[in-house]
Parts: structure tokens; C-alpha cells; sequence
């Protein structure tokens, strides 16, 4: 009996000095942290090389079209996501020169959409004093990742020819455009004289 209560002591000190086991829940948590992690790495490299394929064939397709509505196209082939441009409609009054604009594409292009920004000042209710753009085809939630870049810049030239009092940045410019239009057009043009940028040669 005395030997076989020492045995047992001996047994219970054994296992009181092995460390716990981590419990598969555990295990696999820490599993799942790390794969998360993994995941979000390479995500964000593929969304960088798909934005950066998707732009290159679409600046190649532009150029190759010889696209009337945006012209003097700079893009720094360091950054593909930063464009510039000029904007030439063939409306009045805003045919009376061309616009600066920007355009900053996302590093998820094209399942986030791009953002644009008038460099040259306008004098129109869906674009206000910093630039910025009421564009419905841009806004997170109309955008569609089929949708192409020659697609948003037909969309804002339709919207500087085409105002739309109803979704303005500029309440005063809509208001104006809505009850007097001639007035309307003739501070456009003269706007358009004095800050819009010589439109390129044909």
C-alpha cells in the first residue's frame, strides 16, 4: 500500500509540473489572426497592381482615341492614380475656354470610384469654389467597377453643359440658373473669359 501511495505522488507531481496545453481554440485563433493579416497584406498589393493595369489600358485607349473631351492629358508615370487634364465642351457658354481638372484614383480602382477636382475656377451650381464636384456617377453609391474613366469624363462634361440645379454645391448659382437663365449664361461666359485656360488646338 505505502508503495503504491508513492507511486501515485510521483505521478501527480509529474503532470502539476507539465505546462498547460493550448486548447485547439486557441491555437486555431491565433491561426486566424495571422491569416487574417496575411490576407489584408496581399489584398492591398493586388489592389494596387489591378488599379495600376486597369489605368495603364485605359490611358493607352484614351490616348489612342485621340478623346476630344479631355485634352493635355499629364499623367506622372511614377503615379499612375493622378491625373490631369482640360476639360473643352462645345456648349456655351462654357466653350468660351477649356478647365483644369484632377482626377485621384483610388489605390482600390476600380472598386472604389475616382475623385475629381476642377483646378480652374467655374462658374456653375454643381461645382463649387474648391472644385469639388457633384458627379452621381462617382458617388459611392452609384459606382460600378465596370464603369471606365472616358465613361466619368462624358458624364461631366453632359453635367457642365447640362446643370443640375436640383443636386447643387452652390445654392445661389442654381437658384439663379433656375429663375433667370440668360442672366445665368451671360455671368458664365464672362466668368468663363476672365479665369478659363486657352483651349488646345484642334
Amino acid at each position: 500500500i505505502l508503495a503504491l501511495s508513492a507511486l501515485f505522488k510521483k505521478f501527480l507531481k509529474v503532470q502539476i509540473s507539465k505546462p498547460l496545453l493550448k486548447t485547439p481554440h486557441s491555437i486555431s485563433s491565433r491561426t486566424t489572426r495571422k491569416g487574417v493579416t496575411s490576407v489584408f497584406s496581399l489584398g492591398r498589393f493586388g489592389y494596387n497592381m489591378a488599379a495600376t493595369r486597369r489605368l495603364n489600358k485605359e490611358l493607352s485607349d484614351i490616348r489612342k482615341s485621340q478623346y476630344k473631351l479631355l485634352r493635355d492629358i499629364n499623367v506622372d508615370e511614377s503615379n499612375i492614380l493622378n491625373w490631369k487634364g482640360k476639360i473643352c465642351t462645345d456648349q456655351p457658354p462654357y466653350n468660351l475656354g477649356a478647365f483644369e481638372i484632377e482626377i485621384n484614383f483610388p489605390a482600390e480602382y476600380p472598386f472604389k470610384p475616382p475623385k475629381i477636382t476642377f483646378k480652374t475656377k467655374i462658374y456653375h451650381p454643381n461645382i463649387d469654389e474648391k472644385g469639388q464636384v457633384c458627379l452621381p456617377i462617382i458617388s459611392p453609391e452609384n459606382w460600378k467597377p465596370a464603369t471606365k474613366t472616358d465613361q466619368v469624363i462624358q458624364a461631366l462634361v453632359a453635367l457642365v453643359n447640362m446643370p443640375e440645379p436640383e443636386h447643387p454645391l452652390r445654392g445661389d448659382l442654381a437658384e439663379e440658373y433656375t429663375k433667370n437663365k440668360k442672366a445665368f449664361f451671360q455671368k458664365a461666359a464672362d466668368f468663363t473669359k476672365k479665369h478659363a485656360l486657352q483651349r488646345p488646338p484642334e
